[in-house]
């Protein structure tokens, strides 16, 4: 029989707007969303320029990106930065795996 660990379910007190802002998960979803359409596009015209044998590729060319960002985004001293370039990484990472998920997601809902 298992014990259910006290404070197991107690709930953190609200958090300060400070707090929220400082938050790097929600740094990172929020650079995701706002800079990510600013920036993906300006990186991506520059890994065309890259030769065919990798800018042909979708998905290549999308991940060469991604693993330079996260690179850089984890090695940032200045955390709020590293969030945001960690953001805007995991944009390319979807850009990545969409041309292998989407023949995947098509057979499962026709």
């Amino acid at each position: 029989m298992t014990m259910v660990q006290k404070g197991l379910f107690k709930l953190d007190p609200i958090p300060s707007v400070k707090s929220i802002a400082k938050n790097e998960a929600i740094l990172a979803v929020v650079s995701a969303s706002i800079l990510s359409p600013i920036l993906v596009p300006k990186i991506s015209e520059a890994v065309q320029r890259l030769p065919d044998a990798i800018s042909g590729h979708a998905s290549l060319a999308a991940a060469i990106p991604a693993l330079l960002l996260f690179r850089i985004g984890i090695t940032m001293s200045n955390r709020v930065l590293g969030a945001l370039v960690l953001g805007v990484a995991g944009s390319f990472v979807l850009t990545a795996i969409m041309p292998i998920v989407s023949p995947i997601l098509n057979k499962v809902n026709p």
